[in-house]
């Protein structure tokens, strides 16, 4: 058997190399199997956030407008209140002057 140093060492280059173009040929698989994997997380997260967000907006425009109700209810209640204490007062008015004449007038007939 004749052995050729040259030939063995040409064969062993050629398989080191070989060897090195299929690991970094399995790293970029990885790493595009890795980014994959990334992206499809970070499209979820997107989309639950585009939800979370959408969810918040429906509940602040229903605060509002629960907001905007109450304040009309409060607003018309008092103008209720004022309209009754306004009638009250004239009510009282109407009853109390007269009785207030009466009573100026017979202390003024007594004084005379």
């Amino acid at each position: 058997m004749n052995l050729d140093v040259r030939k063995t060492l040409t064969d062993s280059a050629y398989v080191a190399i070989g060897i090195g173009v299929l690991g970094f040929q399995q790293a970029q698989v990885r790493r595009r199997e890795l980014q994959q994997r990334l992206t499809d997380g970070g499209g979820c997260l997107g989309a639950r956030a585009g939800n979370g967000r959408s969810r918040i907006d429906d509940l602040r425009q229903t605060v509002a407008g629960l907001a905007h109700e109450a304040r009309g209810r409060v607003e018309a209640s008092a103008q209720s209140a004022n309209e009754w204490a306004q009638d009250l007062g004239t009510t009282v008015r109407d009853r109390i002057e007269p009785v207030v004449t009466q009573v100026q007038t017979a202390i003024t007939n007594r004084a005379a």
